[in-house]
């Protein structure tokens, strides 16, 4: 593989890297919209299955960052393979990449654990 045909390579994967992590906040910013929404029509009605409501964002949300965030991690994985010269073809595949990375294991990040935790608990308060 060329010099040039490496770069290029290198520029596919970053680009689904950087898509990746877009659409990881673009989650996160969905959810927070969501739960205000429903925290706002609380605090109007006074209706405490608008609090219970919130879970159901807030779950999928958690698993959806989780999806994304393994994702990309198995694509930064790739990437350091191509950059140093381990995959010389133009492979975009990263199925042999998804057994170094889980959904849980994504979960537990500090990057999608803390914020979803942080939320519960805001729910919590507001549910006592």
């Amino acid at each position: 593989m060329s010099y040039n045909d490496k770069l290029k390579h290198l520029e596919f994967i970053q680009n689904i890297i950087d898509r990746h992590n877009r659409n990881s906040f673009q989650i996160k910013f969905g959810t927070i919209t969501i739960i205000s929404a429903l925290l706002a029509i609380y605090a109007d009605k006074g209706d405490e299955r608008y609090i219970f409501m919130c879970t159901i964002p807030l779950l999928g949300g958690c698993i959806m960052d989780s999806i994304y965030l393994m994702y990309e991690k198995c694509y930064r994985d790739l990437y350091e393979d191509v950059r140093s010269g381990k995959v010389l073809n133009y492979n975009l595949s990263i199925d042999s990449y998804k057994k170094n990375h889980t959904i849980i294991g994504s979960l537990i990040s500090s990057s999608i654990k803390w914020m979803y935790i942080l939320l519960l608990f805001l729910l919590l308060i507001l549910w006592a």
